[in-house]
């Protein structure tokens, strides 16, 4: 009768020691997973093959319309040279060539007065 007692307790016994061996494999895999460097290095390469995606299609685009590339382009360079633009116009300005100056004064905004000419007035 022992002999049949003990075959569930046997098994029973292999069951746990089973069960044990796939939590502790599982407990080793979310401390992998969770580990704070394997985060970071699944979180870079997910942004590198991002940017690779985006630029890919970027270029692809760009391929498509060329001349909205070339506008924004010369736009970005407007913005860039505003301040070389900006001298420019002033020196045209102060020098010599009474029409071009004519044209470019009336192009140019009226100075504001300061607050310590408006208290003088």
């Amino acid at each position: 009768m022992s002999d049949i007692a003990a075959t569930p307790l046997a098994i029973a016994q292999a069951r746990s020691t089973a069960a044990r061996a796939r939590l502790s494999d599982t407990m080793s895999q979310l401390q992998a997973r969770l580990n704070p460097r394997m985060l970071a290095q699944d979180a870079a390469t997910g942004l590198v093959e991002k940017g690779k995606s985006v630029a890919a299609e970027g270029m692809e685009t760009a391929r498509q319309n060329p001349a909205a590339v070339a506008g924004g382009a010369a736009a970005l360079g407007l913005v860039l040279a505003r301040r070389p633009l900006t001298r420019l116009l002033q020196r045209l300005l102060q020098s010599g060539d009474d029409a071009t100056a004519d044209t470019l004064t009336s192009l140019k905004p009226e100075r504001r007065p300061t607050a310590e000419e408006r208290t003088e007035q």
